[in-house]
């Protein structure tokens, strides 16, 4: 993974096939208590392939860099599949944001201490290369997973 995009208080990574095509991106927001991942995406073609397991796993790892005590993720209340995930990484749901989504629909808070364990990022794709994309590229046909507005 390398990051497209970076400061002090943000962190992107993009991940890219062979031919340079963006099939998936993690944006994650730093604070010096906490990480909050904004925007998970995964094009439609390539889901359930663990990319964005390693997009997740670069996340948590930059996260524990900075020696943060907990990640955090918003996911629609609705969204199972997502809930599924980030259960599956060893999330926990904490709390339920009414009206989050477009003043219409609940978030689930999802929340890592990170404090208790190591993340796993050893978790590869196969066919996939993970490098800074041209400004060029699209991400064609994603689901947001999650965002902070």
């Amino acid at each position: 993974m390398e990051y497209c995009m970076g400061s002090e208080s943000h962190r992107m990574t993009v991940a890219l096939n062979a031919g340079d095509e963006v099939m998936g991106f993690a944006l994650m927001r730093l604070d010096g208590q906490e990480a909050q991942l904004e925007l998970l995406a995964v094009h439609q073609m390539v889901r359930r392939c663990g990319i964005g397991s390693v997009l997740l796993g670069d996340m948590l790892s930059i996260a524990q860099r900075y020696q943060l005590p907990q990640f955090q993720a918003n996911v629609k209340a609705s969204n199972l599949k997502a809930i599924q995930f980030y259960q599956s990484h060893n999330f926990s749901a904490c709390q339920i944001i009414p009206r989050y989504y477009g003043g219409k629909h609940h978030a689930l808070r999802m929340v890592k201490n990170l404090s208790e364990g190591e993340c796993n990022t050893e978790q590869r794709t196969t066919n996939t290369e993970h490098r800074t994309p041209n400004t060029e590229h699209r991400t064609p046909n994603t689901e947001q997973h999650t965002i902070q507005q």
